[in-house]
């Protein structure tokens, strides 16, 4: 099998602060305790203090969800009890069949990451965590999934925790993705995953459910943070936000620093960075001059302080305070995610500083791609490079074209330009005959790239088969400048490789030294 790797900071990521994380994180230092090139993975560790009642409590919850799902926690759960055991986590949100392919990537990468960590620090053991994004409520980001370039979606609208969804409401999806493999049995076993998580009772546990059957052969524990007494444990965090309003103040501070460095900051902060839960909604808590609004209600500081305490699973943490949340209830050391889970974290040391939590190790998964051996034998025998799967297409056509003799504009421009220094010597530096010809030759230049660019267009449908092949085969890698993982789903893949697909994944996965990995297969 054979892999090729690429920087993502000069293929995939414009962002300078991504980019800056990558290269030279040492920039970024003050706002994550850490130069991602130079981990202290002993460090994090010494200064991971998790008490043992957390550790009972985390294990015996994460046995009832499971259970929920009608499947077996794995064996590796009771190992949280052990004061030596500590957790790496990605997480993402609960999305249709996965969404783009990079749910499983992340999956993958964190996996890796715990197995590296267990080769390297045997005295330790590193559970690998996958977060189940159940309270998010943007339930159009999960609706759909994008399949052989059909989008697959339901129409239906939620504004409640996701996880909470019947899984029925999808039902109609599941009947689509067996209509598209009904002449395919390799997805028999796949579809019956499915089948089986439709039928459970809410969307959280199907997803426990599916996960778990696609990683059962590799070390994974997942977990989901919408629970009573996990959210015990952040009950004075939520007293806190309340009571000091601490959370976006810290943030503030942060994002004033990044912008001036130079960085753009990820996510918005509100004055209360806490969501109410109930009748199957999620809504932001508002403050009302000294009160707040909750739903239809207006609480004042004491009440809301105890319907805190009475209710902790009605109150759920937006995205500057979830990162802290999985922290309080999870011996985690490190947290892995995409580009934009990156920059959010790096607004939050302040938050995690003021509540005096350890902030987790910051990392960047992989991101992947897949070809086809022949389609890579037939593209590099066109004379085309690794490279060129980066390069936007109408661009690459014109490179190949004019890399041609027929199609070499070299002579006709040097004509242009011998032309005018003629002309201008003829001038005697007249200022009026010199702007005439300065107009003249931006008009003639015009008029020569016209003509040139009729003529590779006219070339490129002369020989339309040859780049319609080369355009598909781009797209199988990248399309418009993004990236294929976060557009089309894992199952086309996972049908044709079967359990190579995680196994392939998983081995060339380097998330402590992330790139864009092209895996190629027959």
């Amino acid at each position: 099998m054979l892999m090729y790797s690429f920087p993502l900071e000069k293929n995939i990521y414009q962002s300078k602060l991504v980019q800056d994380f990558i290269v030279d994180s040492s920039k970024l230092e003050s706002f994550m305790n850490q130069d991602s090139k130079k981990i202290d993975w002993e460090k994090a560790i010494e200064n991971k203090i998790f008490d043992f009642n957390k550790r009972k409590t985390l294990v015996q919850q994460i046995k009832k969800q499971y259970a929920k799902s009608n499947i077996s926690a794995p064996e590796l759960v009771d190992s949280i009890l052990d004061e030596k055991t500590f957790t790496v986590t990605t997480g993402h949100q609960l999305c249709l069949f996965g969404g783009p392919q990079y749910f499983i990537h992340k999956i993958s990468s964190v996996i890796k990451l715990a197995h590296d960590l267990n080769s390297s620090f045997k005295e330790y053991q590193f559970l690998p965590i996958f977060w189940m994004a159940s309270e998010d409520h943007d339930f159009d980001e999960i609706r759909k999934v994008n399949l052989f370039n059909k989008e697959i979606s339901v129409l239906e609208s939620s504004m409640g925790a996701v996880g909470e969804i019947n899984p029925q409401v999808f039902s109609e999806t599941l009947k689509e993705l067996k209509e598209i493999f009904k002449n395919d049995e390799r997805a028999n076993s796949l579809t019956a995953i499915f089948d089986k998580a439709f039928s459970l009772p809410t969307w959280a546990d199907a997803t426990r459910f599916w996960v778990s059957e696609l990683f059962k052969e590799t070390p994974l524990i997942i977990v989901d943070g919408n629970d009573k007494l996990l959210k015990e444990a952040f009950v004075p965090i939520m007293h806190k936000e309340i009571t000091e309003k601490f959370s976006n103040a810290q943030v503030q501070i942060k994002n004033t620093e990044l912008k001036s460095l130079g960085y753009s900051v990820q996510v918005f902060s509100r004055p209360i960075n806490l969501f109410s839960l109930a009748n199957s909604k999620r809504e932001r808590i508002v403050i009302d001059d000294s009160d707040f609004k909750v739903f239809n209600k207006v609480l004042n500081p004491n009440e809301i302080l105890q319907e805190i305490n009475d209710f902790p699973k009605k109150f759920s943490p937006n995205v500057i305070l979830r990162p802290l949340y999985q922290e309080v209830i999870l011996p985690n050391i490190a947290y892995l995610g995409g580009a934009a889970e990156v920059s959010y974290w790096l607004q939050l040391k302040g938050v995690f500083d003021s509540s005096e939590v350890q902030f987790p190790i910051l990392l960047l998964r992989d991101s992947f791609g897949w070809i086809k051996r022949r389609d890579l034998d037939w593209w590099l025998a066109k004379g085309l490079t690794l490279d060129d799967f980066f390069v936007p297409f109408d661009k690459l056509v014109r490179k190949m074209i004019t890399n041609t003799d027929e199609f070499d504009f070299e002579k006709e421009n040097l004509l242009l330009k011998e032309l005018k220094k003629l002309l201008v010597l003829k001038s005697n530096t007249d200022d009026g005959i010199l702007k005439m010809l300065d107009a003249e030759n931006k008009t003639w230049k015009k008029s020569l790239d016209k003509i040139q660019s009729k003529l590779i267009r006219a070339q490129k449908q002369k020989q339309e088969t040859l780049y319609n092949r080369i355009e598909k085969i781009q797209k199988s890698i990248i399309d418009a400048g993004v990236l294929k993982e976060r557009k089309d789903s894992f199952i086309p893949l996972y049908v044709h490789l079967k359990e190579d697909y995680i196994k392939k994944l998983i081995k060339n996965a380097s998330p402590t030294n992330p790139s864009f990995k092209i895996i190629v297969y027959d």
